[in-house]
C-alpha cells in the first residue's frame, strides 16, 4: 500500500496516480492506500469512544484528523483507489466506516474492497456496518490470545466491558463481514500455521497453556483457512486469479506434510511444508519423496 501522509494535503493523491502509472504491475499492484489512523492500546493512543479506563482524561490519539480522513478517503475513492485504514481503537473503526459510508455517498458505490485492519477493539453497534458498507473486516488473528499486552496492557486500559470486543471475529462473520486475516509483519510472524491455530482456539499456539480469550470468538479451521486465502485474495482484489485451487487460476499453493483437518488443532502451527509453489513454479521445498 502507499502511505497516506498526514498534513500533506489532497494534492498527494496526484502522486499516488502517477506511481500507479509507473509501477502497477501483475506482481505488484499499487492501487491501495493505507491511511494510518490512530496508535495502540497500550500506549492508549488508540482512539477510543469512551475514555481510558486507567486514565480518564483521555480518549487515546487520531494521527490523521476525522475530517482529514473523511476527505482523504472520498477523494482516493473517487480516483479507483483501494482503502485500507490502520483501526485499533472502536472509535476509529467508527470513523474508518464513517469516511468509506461518505465516499459511498459522494461517489457512488463500486466494488473498491475497502477494507479496516487490525480491528483490536470494535463497538458492537458497528458489527453489522461492516455487511451493510461491504467494507472488508481484516484481522491479525496470532494477536487474538491472552499473552502479557492483554493482561498487563490492554485489560486494565478498557475495563471489563470493552475487552469483550477485543478482535471480535466471529461476532463480524456472525454479522455478515467478510473477514481476512494478514499477519502485520515485520511487526509480527508472517506464519499462518500460528494464526490459523489461534483463531481456532484462542490460546497461545505456542504453549498451548491457558483458558481460550472469549472463546465466543472462535472460528471452524474452515473459516481460518479461507481467510487467510480466497477471503484474502477477494480484498486484495485478486480473488479471480488466485485464493483457491481452481482451473484458470494460478497455481499458488503450499503443500503440507499432514492433512489440516485429520490432526488435533494443537499441531496446525507444527505442520511442516513440503514445497510451496508460485504460479506454476516451486519456490520453496520439492515434490520429490
Amino acid at each position: 500500500a502507499l502511505m497516506w501522509n498526514p498534513g500533506a494535503g489532497m494534492q498527494q493523491i496526484e502522486t499516488f496516480k502517477q506511481l500507479r502509472a509507473d509501477h502497477d504491475s501483475k506482481l505488484v499492484r499499487l492501487n491501495m492506500i493505507k491511511f494510518w489512523a490512530d496508535g495502540v492500546i497500550e500506549t492508549r493512543t488508540a482512539q477510543m469512544l469512551e475514555p481510558y479506563t486507567d486514565k480518564p482524561d483521555t480518549l487515546g490519539l487520531l494521527m490523521i484528523p476525522r475530517d482529514e480522513l473523511m476527505e482523504g478517503v472520498q477523494k482516493v475513492d473517487a480516483e479507483g483507489f483501494q482503502v485500507h485504514i490502520h483501526s485499533i481503537g472502536d472509535a476509529t473503526v467508527r470513523y474508518g466506516l464513517d469516511a468509506i459510508e461518505g465516499a459511498w455517498a459522494a461517489n457512488g458505490k463500486r466494488d473498491a474492497r475497502h477494507h479496516i485492519n487490525h480491528l483490536q477493539f470494535v463497538h458492537p453497534d458497528d458489527w453489522p456496518r461492516f455487511a451493510e458498507l461491504d467494507v472488508g473486516a481484516s484481522f491479525e488473528p496470532y494477536w487474538a490470545y491472552e499473552d502479557i499486552y492483554i493482561t498487563d496492557y490492554t485489560r486494565p486500559r478498557v475495563g471489563s466491558e470493552r475487552i469483550q470486543w477485543t478482535y471480535p471475529i466471529a461476532s463480524l462473520k456472525k454479522a455478515g463481514a467478510r473477514v481476512a486475516f494478514s499477519s502485520d509483519w515485520s511487526v509480527s510472524s508472517a506464519d499462518p500455521r500460528l494464526g490459523i491455530e489461534t483463531a481456532i482456539t484462542r490460546v497461545d499456539a505456542h504453549t498451548h497453556e491457558g483458558e481460550p480469550f472469549l472463546p465466543n470468538e472462535r472460528i471452524d479451521l474452515v473459516s481460518a483457512i479461507d481467510a487467510y486465502t480466497i477471503d484474502a485474495a477477494y480484498l486484495s482484489g485478486w480473488d479471480d486469479e488466485t485464493g483457491s485451487i481452481e482451473v484458470g487460476k494460478l497455481a499458488d499453493l503450499v503443500v503440507l506434510e499432514r492433512n489440516l483437518f485429520e490432526i488435533p488443532v494443537q499441531d496446525i502451527s507444527e505442520v511442516a511444508i513440503i514445497a510451496t509453489i508460485f504460479d506454476g513454479e516451486v519456490v520453496f521445498g520439492s515434490l520429490k519423496n
